[in-house]
Protein backbone atom coordinates (compact mmCIF):
# COMPACT_ATOMS: atom_id res chain seq x y z
CA UNK A 1 0.00 0.00 0.00
CA UNK A 2 2.86 3.09 -0.46
CA UNK A 3 1.62 3.74 -3.93
CA UNK A 4 -1.95 4.30 -5.16
CA UNK A 5 -3.29 4.73 -8.42
CA UNK A 6 -5.05 8.27 -8.86
CA UNK A 7 -8.78 8.37 -7.84
CA UNK A 8 -11.39 7.41 -10.76
CA UNK A 9 -14.85 9.46 -10.52
CA UNK A 10 -17.45 6.77 -10.74
CA UNK A 11 -20.46 8.46 -9.74
CA UNK A 12 -21.67 12.21 -9.83
CA UNK A 13 -23.11 15.02 -7.80
CA UNK A 14 -25.43 13.60 -5.04
CA UNK A 15 -23.61 10.46 -4.65
CA UNK A 16 -23.69 9.78 -1.11
CA UNK A 17 -22.04 6.45 1.16
CA UNK A 18 -20.50 3.86 -1.15
CA UNK A 19 -19.61 0.60 -0.30
CA UNK A 20 -17.01 -1.80 -1.81
CA UNK A 21 -16.76 -5.61 -2.23
CA UNK A 22 -14.60 -7.62 -4.40
CA UNK A 23 -15.20 -11.05 -5.45
CA UNK A 24 -12.42 -13.28 -6.67
CA UNK A 25 -9.62 -11.41 -7.49
CA UNK A 26 -10.65 -8.81 -9.96
CA UNK A 27 -13.98 -8.50 -9.76
CA UNK A 28 -14.78 -5.09 -7.86
CA UNK A 29 -18.16 -4.39 -7.31
CA UNK A 30 -19.62 -0.94 -6.09
CA UNK A 31 -23.03 0.16 -4.50
CA UNK A 32 -24.05 4.20 -3.12
CA UNK A 33 -27.22 5.84 -2.67
CA UNK A 34 -28.14 9.14 -3.23
CA UNK A 35 -28.24 12.43 -0.78
CA UNK A 36 -31.51 13.50 -2.62
CA UNK A 37 -34.97 13.73 -0.74
CA UNK A 38 -36.15 10.79 -3.18
CA UNK A 39 -33.12 8.86 -4.15
CA UNK A 40 -31.64 5.89 -5.87
CA UNK A 41 -29.35 2.85 -5.19
CA UNK A 42 -26.78 2.65 -7.52
CA UNK A 43 -24.26 -0.13 -8.92
CA UNK A 44 -21.30 -0.09 -11.00
CA UNK A 45 -19.05 -2.77 -11.51
CA UNK A 46 -15.32 -3.96 -13.19
CA UNK A 47 -14.49 -7.04 -14.07
CA UNK A 48 -10.50 -6.45 -14.39
CA UNK A 49 -9.83 -4.95 -10.94
CA UNK A 50 -11.03 -1.63 -11.71
CA UNK A 51 -9.00 -0.61 -14.55
CA UNK A 52 -12.34 -0.11 -16.31
CA UNK A 53 -16.49 -0.05 -15.00
CA UNK A 54 -19.65 -0.72 -15.96
CA UNK A 55 -22.62 1.56 -17.06
CA UNK A 56 -24.29 2.60 -13.64
CA UNK A 57 -27.23 0.52 -13.27
CA UNK A 58 -30.20 1.87 -10.69
CA UNK A 59 -31.20 -1.19 -8.46
CA UNK A 60 -33.22 0.43 -5.94
CA UNK A 61 -35.39 3.81 -5.44
CA UNK A 62 -36.47 4.86 -2.07
CA UNK A 63 -38.00 7.55 -0.59
CA UNK A 64 -37.14 9.43 3.01
CA UNK A 65 -33.77 10.70 2.14
CA UNK A 66 -30.83 9.66 2.82
CA UNK A 67 -30.57 6.99 5.41
CA UNK A 68 -27.21 5.13 5.54
CA UNK A 69 -24.92 3.20 3.14
CA UNK A 70 -26.46 0.50 0.86
CA UNK A 71 -24.78 -2.40 2.58
CA UNK A 72 -23.02 -4.73 0.28
CA UNK A 73 -22.23 -8.82 0.79
CA UNK A 74 -20.71 -11.30 -1.24
CA UNK A 75 -21.37 -15.29 -0.53
CA UNK A 76 -19.05 -17.99 -1.48
CA UNK A 77 -21.01 -18.55 -5.62
CA UNK A 78 -20.02 -15.10 -6.22
CA UNK A 79 -24.11 -13.85 -5.56
CA UNK A 80 -24.41 -9.95 -4.26
CA UNK A 81 -26.27 -9.63 -1.34
CA UNK A 82 -27.36 -5.43 -1.06
CA UNK A 83 -29.42 -4.12 1.94
CA UNK A 84 -30.34 -0.58 2.24
CA UNK A 85 -33.68 1.52 3.16
CA UNK A 86 -36.35 2.88 1.68
CA UNK A 87 -39.06 4.45 4.04
CA UNK A 88 -37.52 2.71 7.49
CA UNK A 89 -37.61 -0.77 6.21
CA UNK A 90 -35.30 -2.84 5.16
CA UNK A 91 -34.78 -3.66 1.37
CA UNK A 92 -32.84 -6.81 0.14
CA UNK A 93 -31.52 -7.41 -3.69
CA UNK A 94 -29.42 -10.12 -4.67
CA UNK A 95 -27.16 -9.88 -7.96
CA UNK A 96 -25.90 -12.73 -9.48
CA UNK A 97 -24.60 -13.80 -13.44
CA UNK A 98 -25.19 -10.06 -14.14
CA UNK A 99 -29.00 -9.91 -12.66
CA UNK A 100 -30.57 -8.01 -10.17
CA UNK A 101 -33.41 -9.54 -8.03
CA UNK A 102 -36.57 -7.42 -7.43
CA UNK A 103 -36.35 -5.57 -4.05
CA UNK A 104 -38.06 -7.56 -1.17
CA UNK A 105 -38.60 -6.26 2.32
CA UNK A 106 -37.42 -7.84 5.21
CA UNK A 107 -37.77 -5.70 8.10
CA UNK A 108 -40.57 -3.03 8.39
CA UNK A 109 -39.48 -1.23 11.51
CA UNK A 110 -37.37 2.06 11.54
CA UNK A 111 -33.82 0.60 9.89
CA UNK A 112 -31.49 2.98 9.75
CA UNK A 113 -27.42 2.40 8.84
CA UNK A 114 -27.61 -1.38 7.80
CA UNK A 115 -24.31 -3.19 7.47
CA UNK A 116 -23.87 -7.07 6.32
CA UNK A 117 -21.71 -9.75 5.78
CA UNK A 118 -22.06 -13.51 5.15
CA UNK A 119 -21.03 -16.26 7.51
CA UNK A 120 -20.25 -19.75 6.44
CA UNK A 121 -20.14 -19.50 2.55
CA UNK A 122 -23.53 -17.92 2.26
CA UNK A 123 -25.49 -16.91 5.42
CA UNK A 124 -26.40 -13.24 5.74
CA UNK A 125 -25.67 -11.16 8.80
CA UNK A 126 -27.21 -7.68 8.68
CA UNK A 127 -26.80 -5.31 11.58
CA UNK A 128 -29.11 -2.14 11.86
CA UNK A 129 -30.17 0.77 14.19
CA UNK A 130 -33.79 1.83 15.28
CA UNK A 131 -34.88 5.64 15.60
CA UNK A 132 -34.04 4.88 19.52
CA UNK A 133 -30.85 4.17 18.87
CA UNK A 134 -30.84 0.01 19.89
CA UNK A 135 -28.58 -2.61 17.25
CA UNK A 136 -30.21 -4.91 16.20
CA UNK A 137 -28.77 -8.22 14.06
CA UNK A 138 -31.01 -10.37 11.32
CA UNK A 139 -29.63 -13.33 9.69
CA UNK A 140 -30.84 -15.35 6.80
CA UNK A 141 -32.33 -18.21 8.43
CA UNK A 142 -33.12 -20.56 5.32
CA UNK A 143 -29.12 -20.56 3.96
CA UNK A 144 -27.22 -23.57 4.70
CA UNK A 145 -23.80 -22.76 6.43
CA UNK A 146 -21.88 -24.10 3.84
CA UNK A 147 -20.61 -22.84 0.41
CA UNK A 148 -23.28 -23.50 -2.08
CA UNK A 149 -22.56 -25.46 -5.26
CA UNK A 150 -24.29 -24.57 -8.85
CA UNK A 151 -27.33 -25.30 -9.08
CA UNK A 152 -28.39 -24.95 -5.25
CA UNK A 153 -31.27 -22.78 -4.14
CA UNK A 154 -29.64 -19.22 -3.80
CA UNK A 155 -32.93 -17.72 -2.84
CA UNK A 156 -33.33 -15.82 0.58
CA UNK A 157 -37.13 -16.03 1.48
CA UNK A 158 -37.20 -12.66 3.71
CA UNK A 159 -36.94 -14.96 7.04
CA UNK A 160 -35.16 -13.25 9.94
CA UNK A 161 -34.65 -13.75 13.46
CA UNK A 162 -33.87 -10.62 14.77
CA UNK A 163 -31.44 -10.34 18.27
CA UNK A 164 -32.04 -6.89 19.81
CA UNK A 165 -28.93 -5.69 21.56
CA UNK A 166 -28.22 -2.34 23.46
CA UNK A 167 -24.29 -3.01 23.48
CA UNK A 168 -22.55 -4.32 20.24
CA UNK A 169 -19.39 -6.03 21.01
CA UNK A 170 -16.70 -7.19 18.48
CA UNK A 171 -14.45 -10.54 18.86
CA UNK A 172 -11.24 -10.59 17.12
CA UNK A 173 -9.07 -13.73 16.79
CA UNK A 174 -5.49 -14.20 15.65
CA UNK A 175 -2.39 -10.88 15.82
CA UNK A 176 -1.18 -8.76 13.35
CA UNK A 177 2.74 -9.22 12.77
CA UNK A 178 3.46 -5.48 11.33
CA UNK A 179 7.44 -7.20 11.65
CA UNK A 180 6.69 -9.73 8.42
CA UNK A 181 8.30 -9.58 4.95
CA UNK A 182 5.30 -9.19 2.42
Amino acid sequence: GETWSEPLQLAGEGAANPSIVTVGNDEVHVVWGSSLAYSIVSHQWSADGGKSWSPIEIIAERSGGLLGAPAVAVDSSGTLHVVTTSEGAAVYLTWKAGVWSSPLRIWEDSVNEPRATISGGNRLHVIFTDDKGLVYLARSTDAPAVGLLSGQNETFDGATEVVPSATPSLSVAGSLDRTAED
